[in-house]
């Protein structure tokens, strides 16, 4: 980027986490898990009423939905009953597409060892640019990448690119890997018309919302909760067979002042540019519970009833000291392994590298 005919250096400024990111973004997945968030920050814009007063019309980084049809002819995509959700869900295309980040340690005590970001919508000397898809419960939000031009500025064409955290959620890729199309689609609390079937319903869900736009060409590569948070198929639980593994690797590892009580598993969507072509990735987390055993001392008051003077009862307070067994947890977050979805086979399977902790 050109600066008053001066060249400025686009690392200077950055931490060391997003110089990793700009320079070696793979090695990076490899060596933390990342966290994004929800969404970006939320703008203000304002108009004004016949009488000038300044009204405020608050907005987020797409544009107003629209509702997908889920009943009349478009039922056919779904189970019975579905029709009676007619309304509930909706779709929006995203309108500013790129946003501005900084990578930096999770300060939440759930990702100790993790990094996330926030981000920006505004450009800053310490963060980098990158394709920023958000979320909204119960919207097939959707962004499609433009094709990078011969000669730009990385500002408004970056070769990054993140979706919003997904805790159940699925993601969608679909189209020409020089400018693919991408959808999240979740809910922030309940479960789907499906129940537990989260995964197939937000599949129809983007069946139909395609099918009623007359897009039917091309294979949709997706990531859903079964590939990155529960496999065991039981609401509320989180379970995967890498995270297993991964626990009874880490039984293995030689005794140390922490026992492990349970591995989390938990994922992060994000895409590269490899000169004009895009590739998208999971990245499969998991929340190493542990906790060590010792033993404390702690004052406690104990009462007595003793016999006085006269033969009359009294109650009397001591203070004493006894030793008690504390167990002390200390969580830490790792990435189990990092895998392709998009272009390519969907569901491709790779040997997680664990790393200790």
């Amino acid at each position: 980027m050109w600066v008053r005919g001066h060249v400025r250096d686009p690392k200077a400024g950055l931490n060391r986490w997003t110089r990793q990111l700009l320079e070696k973004p793979l090695q990076l997945f490899r060596s933390f898990s990342v966290s994004p968030p929800d969404g970006t920050e939320r703008i203000t814009t304002y108009s004004t009423d016949s009488r000038g007063n300044r009204i405020g019309n608050s907005r987020g980084t797409f544009e107003k939905p629209t509702e997908v049809a889920i009943d009349g002819m478009f039922s056919r995509f779904f189970r019975d009953g579905v029709s009676s959700h007619q309304g509930e869900y909706r779709f929006a295309n995203v309108d500013k597409p790129v946003g501005y980040i900084k990578l930096q340690p999770a300060t939440d005590p759930r990702l100790l060892g993790a990094l996330t970001f926030d981000v920006k919508l505004n450009p800053a000397a310490d963060r980098i640019p990158c394709y920023f898809l958000p979320w909204e419960s119960k919207t097939i939000v959707e962004m499609t990448i433009p094709e990078k031009r011969t000669y730009s500025d990385e500002d408004d064409d970056p070769y990054l690119f993140f979706t919003a955290a997904i805790n159940g959620c699925s993601v969608f890729v679909k189209g020409d890997p020089r400018h693919p199309t991408i959808a999240h689609l979740g809910i922030s609390q309940g479960t789907t018309p499906y129940g537990n079937d989260a995964a197939q319903f937000w599949r129809d869900l983007y069946t139909a919302h395609r099918s009623s736009n007359g897009d039917f060409r091309g294979t949709v590569f997706e990531v859903n909760n079964t590939d990155y948070i529960n496999q065991t198929g039981e609401s509320g639980k989180a379970q995967t067979l890498n995270a297993d593994r991964y626990k009874r690797w880490l039984d293995r590892m030689p005794p140390g002042p922490f026992s492990i009580e349970q591995v989390i598993p938990w994922g992060c969507v994000f895409g590269i540019r490899y000169g004009r072509l895009w590739s998208f990735y999971l990245q499969e987390n998991a929340t190493i519970q542990r906790y060590r055993l010792f033993k404390q001392s702690q004052q406690k008051t104990v009462s007595t009833t003793e016999r006085g003077f006269l033969g009359r009862q009294r109650t009397v307070d001591r203070e004493v000291t006894e030793t008690v067994e504390v167990k002390e947890y200390h969580n830490v977050n790792r990435p189990m392994l990092v895998r392709p979805f998009f272009p390519g086979p969907g569901r491709a399977t790779f040997e997680p590298e664990f790393r200790k902790v």
